[in-house]
């Protein structure tokens, strides 16, 4: 059974709708900005990151 079956074709494209937005609220509020920085820059801040100090 296919989505576009279980669903329709409506509700199938409200639920693709709807992960979109999810998406842009990811990349919105989780990706950090990287304009106007160099690749060093952007490297070392992933480098001080909390989650890359995490003891062993």
């Amino acid at each position: 059974m296919t989505l576009l079956n279980f669903l329709g074709g409506g509700n199938t494209f409200w639920l693709y709708g709807l992960v979109c937005l999810v998406a842009l609220a990811f990349t919105y509020f989780l990706v950090p900005e990287t304009k106007g920085h160099t690749l060093e820059e952007i490297q070392q801040q992933w480098r001080t990151d909390k989650v890359a100090n995490k003891p062993n």
